[in-house]
């Protein structure tokens, strides 16, 4: 099985489901914010303790949250750092980044 701690995109591309059947195909933008947020010094360490995502409505703010509360779950986190991602008031973005970690879950079960 392939490992995605390493690779965000991958893992997303990979395992990131929008509807059962459906892998999510980023645009290059959101490759760009996923990799910024991830990036990583010489020495393996995270560059940045604080990743903001600020887009316009209906942008994949929720998306991409999504993508990177799972991948630290599913990979093991990013080390000592603690990952907080902030939905706002809207219980919409809450019930999209908790049925996306069900269904990866569900597809990673699947493969063992």
């Amino acid at each position: 099985m392939k490992l995605y701690q390493d690779s965000v995109i991958d893992f997303a591309e990979d395992l990131y489901y929008l509807k059962p059947g459906q892998t999510i195909k980023l645009w290059d933008f959101q490759k760009d914010i996923l990799t910024q947020a991830t990036a990583k010094d010489a020495a393996g360490k995270y560059q940045h303790d604080i990743s903001v995502i600020s887009l316009p409505r209906q942008n994949s703010k929720s998306e991409l949250s999504a993508i990177l509360g799972c991948h630290a779950l599913f990979c093991g986190g990013y080390g000592t750092k603690i990952l907080t991602i902030a939905v706002g008031s809207e219980s919409n973005a809450r019930d999209i980044i908790f049925s996306k970690a069900k269904s990866i879950e569900e597809d990673l079960e699947s493969k063992f």
